[in-house]
């Protein structure tokens, strides 16, 4: 029965988070692809010699979509710089030390149909990732009022925090968030990376976007100016359909295995109360010769039952509750971003919905079959 009453368990768990997960993958792969054409090159340099000392060529890429039928409707390219040459590799309290130029920052709100952010000469703003949560934001900005940007000395616009679409281009450093800066001051700042992000007029189909993938990454990595491992190209198409798989195949393993679980266990508790019939049968026999009537029978064979198939489901129950609650107080912070509370406990309602279900007709089936089987009925 111990056996059972884990298997119940980690089928409960597993019916219920893999959903949760399947719409965080999900989620995920659209917050970080709003944009039909993604090429970047992700912050990794240790040293100042590792730092690239050119751009990708954005003029090679509108080239390529535009040969092959994909014109583009609006495209943005910019780079990051750190602060202070000695800044490199380097995090504060994970705070940030790459920085945007203002207009490259407004060519990714154009993107997203956004207006336009403006900051005096000695202003900056932060871009935040969108996973950052508004108490990280304000505990950030109380620490850190003011920043050095070369040579300069900048001071925090008010209310000048954004989360606005931005898809990977910007957060490749591991880090929360970037500053925006004059665009005056990066001109004499060190790039750290360089990034394309564009919207076609039409969507990329899939083949043609698996062969720019290839391609493309081919072609920049060909240049001599960029490492295997700085190079990222990101596609619209392939992420939604990447998304799409992973999700389908979260949702149908966790339910299909969980099912098959609860099945086998709720089939070996009602076997084993039927196997009992043999035993039972002659006791049941002489209480009736000593008077008990039928209904008393039938009420103490639903006593036995419940007891058989009720303690392993209470502890299945309490436990899966408990495993529920631990994994989501403990992952609250990551998850909250991709999927609201009450979307996971609808979920949970659902599962737990549907284990209840398939006790009461395996439970109502065993009974019958009991009581027929001793001729109770």
């Amino acid at each position: 029965m111990g056996v059972i009453s884990c298997i119940l368990i980690l089928s409960i768990v597993l019916m219920a988070w893999l959903p949760v997960n399947a719409i965080r993958a999900s989620e995920y792969q659209k917050i970080t692809s709003p944009f039909d054409v993604q090429v970047l090159t992700t912050y990794s340099a240790s040293s100042l010699e590792e730092l690239p000392k050119t751009t990708l060529d954005y003029d090679y890429i509108t080239k390529y979509l535009n040969e092959n039928g994909y014109p583009l409707s609006k495209a943005a390219t910019g780079q990051l710089y750190l602060l202070q040459a000695d800044d490199i590799d380097k995090t504060v309290k994970n705070a940030p030390l790459l920085a945007i130029s203002v207009d490259s920052y407004n060519q990714m709100r154009a993107l997203s149909d956004l207006p336009e952010i403006t900051l005096d000469s000695d202003e900056y703003g932060i871009a935040w990732s969108f996973d950052t949560l508004p108490e990280t934001i304000t505990q950030f900005n109380q620490e850190v009022s003011s920043i050095h940007a070369g040579n300069s000395t900048l001071h925090k616009k008010s209310g000048a925090d954004y989360q606005d679409p931005t898809g990977m281009v910007l957060f490749t450093s591991r880090m929360q968030a970037v500053y925006i800066i004059p665009d005056e001051i990066c001109n004499n700042l060190l790039m750290a990376t360089s990034f394309y992000a564009g919207n076609t007029e039409k969507p990329l189909a899939y083949d043609f976007a698996e062969r720019f993938d290839q391609e493309m990454w081919k072609y920049q990595f060909n240049l001599g100016v960029f490492s295997e491992n700085q190079l990222y190209v990101r596609l619209g198409t392939l992420q939604d359909n990447e998304g799409i798989s992973n999700a389908l195949l979260l949702r149908l393993v966790g339910a299909y295995a969980a099912l098959v679980l609860i099945i086998i266990c709720f089939t070996i508790l009602s076997v084993q109360q039927l196997t009992d019939t043999i035993e039972q049968k002659k006791r049941f026999q002489i209480i009736s010769k000593l008077g008990v009537n039928k209904s008393d029978c039938g009420r103490y064979i639903r006593q036995q039952m419940i007891f058989k198939f009720g303690l392993p489901v209470m502890v299945s129950l309490i436990f899966s509750i408990g495993t529920l609650a631990f994994l989501t107080l403990t992952g609250y912070e990551e998850y909250i971003v991709y999927i609201s509370l009450n979307e996971m406990l609808a979920i949970f309602a659902v599962v737990y919905a549907a284990f209840i279900g398939i006790l009461i007709s395996y439970f109502v089936s065993t009974y019958y079959l009991f009581k027929k089987h001793m001729a109770l009925s």
